[in-house]
């Protein structure tokens, strides 16, 4: 019976130090971190792809049929 007791007693309060990681649950190193957000200014060009769109660092990109950025010389955008 003292068996008992002690494993709930150690399991319980295994869950109460530790909430996340009794279910399963990782976290990750990444995710606490804060996430800086900066204001992003972005011009676009009309090309035959579509609108150019120049990014925040200077990059050069078209939204493509999937939705997703197609990048592109950054000479296209000046």
């Amino acid at each position: 019976m003292k068996k008992l007791l002690l494993s709930i007693f150690l399991v319980l309060s295994f869950v109460i130090i530790f909430p996340g990681e009794a279910d399963g649950q990782r976290r990750s190193v990444k995710s606490n971190k804060a996430k800086k957000s900066r204001s992003v200014s972005t011009r676009s060009v009309s090309s035959r792809r579509g609108n150019l769109i120049r990014g925040p660092r200077g990059g050069c990109y078209y939204i493509n049929r999937n939705g997703r950025k197609t990048y592109v010389s950054r000479s296209l955008c000046n």
